[in-house]
């Protein structure tokens, strides 16, 4: 792994406990393996023979991620591994983003944009696609 796509996963894992502390201010329900992050290269068992090698990133996260706890994102590259990852982290955590723009521009007042985080829960959904997301 180079020094920038290290970079890019501390990155992410800034930003995914950043949204779970904003998130927990609004509701204090969490787990102790909350914003546990892991990248790997997987390499396929001896009798994979038809699996390729695949980067995937990993994480945990019940407070913020929408189907689940536990988070896979695969690619032939980590640079397609963790792009996946960024992508479903980063509307994880824009409603917050958005809030705390809001709050800072005075915008609305506090408890406008708590029910806004809260309302129905769609603040909280993601629209990624299975097929490179895996929750389980």
């Amino acid at each position: 792994m180079e020094i920038e796509q290290a970079i890019r996963v501390a990155r992410l894992h800034e930003l995914l406990k950043w949204g779970t502390r904003k998130a927990l201010e609004e509701d204090g329900g969490h787990k102790s393996s909350e914003c546990y992050m892991q990248v790997g290269l997987c390499l396929p068992a001896l009798f994979d023979d038809d699996q390729s090698t695949y980067w995937q990133v990993h994480c945990y996260s019940y407070v913020l991620g929408p189907d689940g706890r536990n988070y896979a994102w695969r690619g032939r590259t980590f640079d397609e591994a963790i792009g996946k990852a960024e992508e479903a982290i980063n509307k994880w955590c824009f409603p917050y983003q958005m809030a705390e723009m809001e709050r800072a521009m005075g915008m609305h007042d506090r408890d406008e944009i708590d029910d806004d985080l809260q309302g129905d829960g769609s603040s909280r959904s993601s629209s990624v696609a299975m097929d490179d997301e895996i929750a389980f």
